[in-house]
């Protein structure tokens, strides 16, 4: 099975994108997508419940702008991408995974700027009966599971990490280098790199002008400076990939140039609109 991922900065559109190629292939049994870190959006993840709870925390932290609410929140999300790859590529004709994002590669770029941020730890006493209202709201107990997550997590870390001082660790890991970060969390999540990267370019002028036309707050780290560096940091990953594993495909696409995603992928023509977002 190959897999292949769409990334970039927020507002790039390859949501958008991924969307787009579920709805041609979505009942293609060859072919599996992944949306991610938001693995509800398309169905057949096998995580939509936890899926659903990270995604509020994640809102939580951007609402309250607490940065270890929010870096917690992604880490958790992307640490779901193992598990849900494998229910999607279940499917012995599936010879193809499709998805947005990537556990190993995104957390590296996303966490490595988090790491700067985040303090090490959250206060119980404040953000528990915060984060306990506001998940009972999706599901009562949501809480709970996304604490026996962590547990359940920390069976491939070897660690003893609770939900408030888990940004402790990842303060720690983040602080290395990208190749020492890619190789403890393939250990840690079971997952190996991409066969195929396809990076949408944009300028964060445009990428920012994007975002700001949804019906959403801008999350913590959505601001043209930091998008434009985090666009660097994975140009410099991309750079580093190329060293770490030789044989993979790696595709970088101007806006411009976002309809030729599926000849990246070899998939037959359409026309993919990357001015929607």
């Amino acid at each position: 099975m190959k897999t292949a991922i769409l990334t970039g900065i927020d507002g790039c559109g390859k949501s958008t994108l991924v969307r787009q190629l579920y709805e041609e292939y979505g009942t293609d049994p060859a072919i599996g997508i992944v949306a991610c870190p938001s693995y509800h959006h398309i169905p057949g993840s096998g995580k939509e419940r936890l899926s659903l709870l990270l995604e509020k925390l994640n809102e939580l932290g951007n609402r309250h702008r607490v940065s270890d609410l929010k870096a917690l929140a992604l880490y958790l999300q992307m640490s779901l991408y193992s598990p849900v790859l494998q229910k999607i590529s279940a499917d012995p004709c599936c010879t193809l995974v499709i998805s947005e994002r990537h556990a190993l590669i995104d957390t590296v770029v996303y966490g490595s700027m988090y790491a700067k941020k985040i303090t090490g730890s959250i206060d119980k006493q404040t953000w528990q009966p915060v984060i306990e209202k506001e998940l009972n709201v999706i599901y009562p107990g949501g809480f709970d599971e996304i604490q026996e997550w962590i547990v359940y997590l920390d069976r491939s870390t070897g660690g003893q990490h609770d939900f408030w001082n888990y940004t402790g660790f990842l303060k720690n890991l983040f602080t290395t280098s990208p190749r020492r970060i890619i190789a403890v969390l393939s250990d840690f999540f079971h997952l190996q790199l991409p066969d195929q990267v396809c990076f949408l370019a944009i300028e964060p002028d445009t990428a920012i002008a994007r975002l700001q036309k949804r019906d959403k707050q801008l999350e913590l780290h959505e601001r043209t400076d930091i998008l434009q560096a985090l666009q660097r940091t994975y140009l410099q990953l991309l750079d580093i990939l190329t060293c770490i594993s030789p044989a993979m495909d790696i595709t970088i696409l101007n806006e411009s140039d976002y309809c030729q995603v599926k000849n990246c992928l070899h998939l037959t023509s359409i026309n993919l609109n990357h001015e929607t977002q």
